[in-house]
């Protein structure tokens, strides 16, 4: 598939995400507090929020059938005066980890969208009516659109304030009316006029703040989708979307300082078609057998073998580590063969397919040096404690220290991470390691994220460690 076909599985949310976002005053129906939230958008000078995307589809290709992931977390400011837009953060598509910015301004009387993807600026010019930018602070009423719209009896608390919720369920014509400008916004690297909404439904919850009207979060649950063999021109023959949440939650509005191009962007941006072309365009469609489809590194690439009892032989993570282990596949998972190598080992729970809840667990090895020991797992954890506590995105924040449990003859330590993300999806995470002679080190760190509700896949602690332990060997 292409480079801008990937983005654009995931970036396409961010401006329907924009477009919902207003302030008003209290209303006792849902469409007069939509309504009055489109009415005071116009009048608002800024805005600023951010986005939690989480995507996995199940594909056939070629005979050959995987999981594709993609995950998103951005902010996004615009304001309207000058008129301006920025969105920031990063993206992981099948464990691949990068970021993306955009800037779009007006430029001699042209929009202009300065986007940074793989280290490299590229600027277009974005075709869209005087208007469309200010479709990032406003929206066409939901309610104007015929839209079937619930009001909650009860308010609830959000972010410490309470709030109105408001439930729907939006049509493929109406997300495809929202997505209209996102293309011309997000610039051309993503690739958002490839993706077809008519096929797309989206449970979604609104969350209005009751003290000043304003919108608190959106969340979207567009998971379900069967036939998704087209969606956004990966050329797949058979595709579901099986899981594709999305949150967006509003920080602010009013307080956006003015929006500049950094002076990097304007004097490297090359094209993006000139950008495309050069990079060939070329990232095609993953195929297992072809250990060169995405850059290694000095990570291990080839072929993942089993011993005689059915093990798996796991590699050290480092080329040069000297270290061998052997997994068996943990009770109640499936080896991940799309996103495996002989030297990390990816198994996912088999759950099911109406499930809200997800589990996979993540197997290396190495070898203990100067410079590499045991804190590095130790205190891995809290190191993501300090990025988390940084980050709005993040609440209910807890980390253990250092846990002991013995399984079979191993001593196994662990940490344990519980957060909320987006304010939606709860997380439990283990980091978890074995020491044995020759200062070899057998890791496997676990991640568990339910939407809406607590964690619930994972046994008591010990039972985990015994799922993840029992039978390995060196």
């Amino acid at each position: 598939m292409k480079k801008r076909n990937w983005l654009s599985a995931a970036a396409v949310l961010l401006v329907l995400a924009l477009a919902l976002g207003g302030c008003g005053k209290k209303k006792p129906t849902a469409e007069e507090l939509l309504q009055n939230a489109q009415t005071a958008m116009q009048e608002a000078a800024s805005m600023s929020g951010n986005l939690s995307m989480e995507m996995k589809m199940n594909y056939s290709q070629s005979g050959i059938s995987g999981e594709m992931a993609v995950a998103m977390d951005m902010d996004m400011q615009s304001t309207k005066d000058p008129e301006a837009a920025h969105i920031d953060g990063g993206m992981s598509v099948m464990g691949m980890k990068f970021d993306m910015e955009t800037y779009t301004v007006k430029e001699d009387g042209r929009y202009m969208t300065y986007t940074n993807v793989f280290d490299t600026w590229t600027k277009a010019e974005a075709e869209m009516d005087k208007t469309a930018l200010d479709s990032m602070v406003s929206f066409e009423s939901l309610a104007d659109q015929g839209v079937e719209l619930t009001l909650k009896e009860e308010t609830e608390q959000f972010e410490g304030q309470e709030a109105y919720v408001i439930t729907t369920v939006l049509d493929g014509e109406v997300l495809a009316r929202m997505m209209e400008n996102s293309a011309a916004l997000l610039g051309e690297t993503t690739g958002q006029d490839t993706i077809d909404y008519s096929k797309m439904t989206a449970d979604t919850t609104i969350r209005i703040y009751k003290e000043n009207g304003c919108l608190a979060q959106i969340s979207m649950d567009l998971s379900g989708m069967e036939d998704a063999a087209g969606f956004g021109d990966l050329g797949l023959e058979e595709a579901s979307i099986t899981t594709f949440y999305v949150t967006v939650s509003y920080y602010s509005y009013n307080d956006v300082e003015e929006i500049r191009v950094p002076a990097e962007a304007k004097e490297n941006a090359v094209s993006a078609d000139d950008f495309l072309t050069d990079a060939g365009d070329d990232l095609t469609f993953p195929d297992p057998e072809d250990p060169d489809w995405i850059d290694l590194g000095d990570f291990e690439t080839g072929e993942i073998v089993q011993d005689d009892q059915g093990r798996y032989v796991l590699e050290g993570y480092y080329e040069e580590d000297d270290v061998q282990a052997l997994v068996p596949t943990p009770e109640g998972f499936t080896l991940d063969t799309l996103n495996s190598d002989p030297g990390c080992l990816i198994f996912d729970m088999t759950v099911d397919e109406n499930s809200q809840e997800e589990f996979y667990v993540i197997y290396t090895a190495y070898l203990l040096e100067d410079g590499f020991g045991e804190e590095i797992f130790s205190q891995d954890h809290q190191n993501d404690v300090r990025q988390m506590m940084g980050d709005s995105s993040y609440s209910e924040v807890a980390v253990t220290d250092v846990q002991t449990v013995m399984v079979g003859d191993y001593e196994v330590r662990y940490t344990k991470l519980t957060y909320t993300y987006g304010g939606t999806i709860r997380c439990q995470e283990f980091n978890t390691w074995v020491i044995t002679d020759g200062n070899r080190i057998l890791s496997c760190d676990t991640c568990e994220s339910a939407y809406g509700g607590e964690c619930s896949l994972v046994p008591d602690e010990k039972a985990l460690m015994e799922i993840l332990y029992g039978g390995v060997g060196f």
